[in-house]
């Protein structure tokens, strides 16, 4: 059974919120990527294709590449 979430008050959200960004707006992130505000997070400039592989974000070709050594 999936513990429940406890409801948090605005004052509570508003602060979870504060935190959140605070955390993520100092964090190591790829130099290319973008901050979602809406997300409160940083985002690759284009989504990892959707095809069930493992990829990884390559910074120096800014693209998602395959991840190394998997069997495929």
């Amino acid at each position: 059974m999936t513990p429940m979430m406890p409801v948090l008050t605005p004052e509570q959200l508003a602060e979870y919120e504060i935190e959140t960004r605070a955390n993520a707006l100092t964090a190591h992130h790829p130099a290319s990527w973008l901050w979602s505000e809406a997300d409160l997070t940083w985002a690759a400039p284009t989504p990892p294709p959707n095809d069930g592989l493992p990829y990884l974000w390559d910074e120096p070709s800014v693209a998602w590449v395959h991840f190394p050594d998997y069997p495929y």
